[in-house]
């Protein structure tokens, strides 16, 4: 039986995170803003949590909240690290200072001083577990504060653990694309929950990494993606896909690929920009030559549209078929006005650089059959 105090409670995986440490018997000090909703999850939960309201930013409250883990259930022996944000997306030409201190405090503050009142309490072995992001390494456009805190985080972390790892104390950070939890679900409507990460083995993976299991496991960022990875597609030069390989007997069928194309709108226009997506019909398939562009999804992400499509041939084909749909449905035109100012759709060439500069390949581990 351990005692953690877990931050962020009332995030969408928390309780997912919580229930199962629970269920070994752990006790658990639930820390969170929002104190009603505090109250919420800690009644769903039941017996073995106590809450305490407050930021995990300030060093104070942090320590209040680890001396009534010390107070309720007699000591504290880790950190389960869950507090942290996500920004409204936004290229690094429109990016405020704020954008970049906001996303430090929320990701990297939270963890350095809910972490510093933890260990400065510890009496023996001891766990703590951060929430981190594949976008540390793998950024996409326009969320580069994010990326960024996310990186610090993991480097900080990294740093932590040399500083304390020859006292029994394993630090690690989870390395993740997006959890699948009810409330992810209903912030990002129509997407692929099969390529998220199931909050339920989520939980598992926090559960091992503060057990006695991971006891060799120190310093480590451990990647937990599910089967969702984005990649910066490759625009320079020729760009797009290689071309068929001719097997025995002919060529081979052309290979698909997937792709994300970020649309950033205005504070509070996305919604209106989604619906004149969802107005109009998919491009027809032939994008030219042996390239065809298949059926699009459309989705709306805080201020951004996300529109993912898959194709099959040369990407640069597909760019220019793209270009000469939009400017014959006079998209662009309609969009102007909602869209952020250094963004122009209402031309070819403005069309073709956003393409461009915005498009990233969405990659996807597929399980061969019977496996």
């Amino acid at each position: 039986m351990s005692t953690f105090l877990l931050t962020g409670a009332t995030g969408g995986f928390a309780p997912f995170a919580a229930r199962r440490l629970l269920e070994r018997d752990d006790r658990l000090v639930l820390m969170a803003r929002d104190a009603g909703a505090l109250r919420s999850v800690a009644d769903q939960l039941g017996a073995g949590v106590a809450t305490f309201a407050g930021s995990a930013s300030d060093p104070a409250a942090c320590a209040a909240a680890v001396s009534l883990a010390v107070e309720q259930f007699g000591g504290i022996d880790g950190l389960v690290a869950l507090a942290g944000a996500a920004p409204a997306p936004a290229p690094v030409a429109m990016a405020e200072p704020g954008a970049y201190t906001s996303m430090f405090e929320a990701n990297v503050l939270t963890a350095a001083m809910a972490s510093q009142a933890v260990v400065r309490q510890l009496s023996g072995p001891a766990w703590f577990v951060y929430m981190s992001s594949l976008l540390a390494k793998e950024p996409m456009p326009t969320m580069s504060p994010y990326a960024a805190a996310k990186a610090a985080l993991n480097a900080w972390a990294r740093g932590f653990s040399r500083e304390v790892k020859d006292r029994d104390i394993r630090v690690n950070v989870i390395e993740t694309s997006l959890i699948d939890t009810p409330k992810n679900r209903a912030q990002q409507p129509g997407m692929d929950y099969s390529q998220w990460v199931p909050a339920e083995q989520m939980a598992d993976v926090v559960a091992f990494l503060t057990s006695e299991g991971a006891a060799a496991m120190l310093g480590g960022v451990i990647p937990v993606p599910g089967r969702f990875a984005l990649i910066p597609a490759m625009m320079g030069g020729g760009g797009g896909p290689p071309p068929p390989a001719a097997g025995n007997g002919g060529a081979a069928k052309p290979e698909s690929k997937r792709y994300a194309l970020l649309y950033p709108f205005k504070p509070g226009r996305a919604e209106e920009a989604e619906e004149l997506f969802r107005a109009g019909a998919d491009p027809p398939p032939n994008a030219g030559g042996s390239t065809r562009l298949l059926a699009t999804t459309v989705f709306r992400f805080g201020d951004t549209v996300v529109r993912s499509f898959e194709i099959e041939g040369s990407l640069d084909e597909a760019i220019e078929h793209m270009v000469i749909g939009a400017a014959l449905s006079d998209l662009g035109v309609r969009l102007k006005p909602l869209l952020d100012e250094g963004v122009d759709l209402t031309t070819p060439e403005g069309l073709r650089h956003f393409f461009r500069t915005q498009l990233m390949e969405v990659v996807t581990d597929r399980v061969a059959p019977g496996r």
